[in-house]
């Protein structure tokens, strides 16, 4: 049974309507649906995930809104301190390059020395920046 529910779990964080319960959950208790502690970042990213962002085109692929993230995509946001605003930042003033990735067309966009990859259906693939270990450096 415990792993039937820890299934769920993981499949529900992706789940839209189970996002903005969190989202709502968090704006009240800063706990998520289950009661667990989540950051402001988490929550950002959750409400990020809930509703498309337009953000204008994205580079000559065409995707017009942030669709959501791939999991190594989400995984490395929240990792590496990016936050929704930062994202959004870096995807609406940064340049934007279209590149071929390991899984086909992407693209890459740039400001500073932050860097955000999203894949043609305008998912989000990873964030990183030039510190050593990857972590988001504040715009200047």
């Amino acid at each position: 049974m415990e792993t039937a529910c820890n299934i769920a779990n993981a499949i529900n964080q992706y789940n839209p309507v189970a996002n903005l319960w969190d989202v709502i959950s968090y704006a009240f208790t800063n706990k998520d649906r289950f009661g667990n502690p989540i950051s402001l970042t988490q929550a950002n990213l959750k409400a990020l995930a809930v509703v498309p962002i337009p953000i204008g085109k994205i580079g000559s692929l065409g995707a017009s809104t942030i669709e959501g993230f791939t999991e190594h995509g989400l995984n490395q946001i929240i990792s590496r301190g990016f936050t929704a605003p930062d994202i959004l930042t870096i995807m609406r003033e940064g340049v934007a390059e279209d590149v071929m990735g390991r899984y086909g067309m992407q693209t890459r966009f740039t400001l500073g020395e932050n860097t955000l990859i999203i894949n043609k259906s305008g998912k989000i693939i990873t964030a990183f920046s030039s510190a050593a270990d990857g972590v988001f450096i504040p715009f200047k």
